[in-house]
């Protein structure tokens, strides 16, 4: 009991507050994020959260119209082990990297969930490769919502990984293009690791009562509280008398 002679329970998604008057209250403690890691290293195992497609140099992943056209996916995923792993294009052409994002092949990853910022990290990535190393962010229907480079991205101490943020709204799918322009395209680079805040699954409160009335007669019920959002609202409404 509070102080208000209110009873108070502490349920694994939020409080339950229930009055004197047979109203409640209902504080979500779930804030709807699960925060998701993917890859880690050159494992197919560690990649099988997101879907990875990969297209060979010459091969469009967008249309003029800003449209991803998975459906041209034409070449392998390339995994690379070692020290500067991740993952990349087999690609079919010739003369292309065994496991890299070569000069102007693609890699498109799907993430399963719309998030607006993802901290990439990539291996076997040099600063004069930051402009010609491009991303293109899509929403869930494959509208474009976002395109940059490497420009900026940040070297860990031993100057193996890079990791750069890239922030659009609603992207669900990135593509990873090395631009043909670029004189060091042929060293090709890989995805080593993505990081980002994913929707979480609908949080589920349940809460079993009985009620009992002037006469001793008793009735029971159970409240269930099911959130599919971000949760920090509150829930408010009374409970039905007996």
């Amino acid at each position: 009991l509070n102080a208000d002679g209110d009873i108070v329970l502490n349920a694994d998604n939020g409080v339950l507050t229930l009055s004197p008057d047979g109203s409640y209250q209902y504080q979500s403690t779930n804030d709807g994020i699960s925060p998701e890691s993917v890859g880690g290293s050159g494992d197919a195992a560690d990649w099988t959260e997101v879907t990875l497609s990969a297209f060979n140099d010459g091969t469009s992943f967008m249309d003029q119209q800003g449209n991803l056209l998975l459906g041209n996916a034409d070449a392998n995923v390339g995994y690379a082990g070692g020290s500067k792993y991740g993952v990349g294009v087999d690609g079919t052409n010739g003369g292309q990297g065994a496991a890299t994002i070569d000069d102007d092949e693609a890699l498109v990853v799907g993430l399963g969930d719309a998030t607006d910022s993802v901290d990439v990290t990539v291996a076997q990535f040099n600063a004069a490769q930051a402009v010609a190393f491009q991303w293109f962010a899509f929403d869930g229907d494959g509208h474009l919502v976002g395109s940059g480079n490497f420009v900026g991205a940040e070297f860990d101490s031993n100057g193996t990984f890079a990791v750069k943020t890239i922030n659009a709204l609603n992207m669900e799918y990135i593509a990873f293009h090395y631009s043909s322009v670029d004189v060091n395209s042929n060293q090709g680079v890989v995805i080593s690791q993505l990081d980002f805040d994913a929707e979480s699954d609908p949080a589920i409160d349940q809460f079993t009562y009985v009620l009992q009335d002037g006469d001793l007669d008793t009735d029971s019920a159970t409240l269930t509280i099911t959130t599919d959002q971000p949760l920090d609202s509150l829930l408010t409404q009374p409970v039905d008398e007996v």
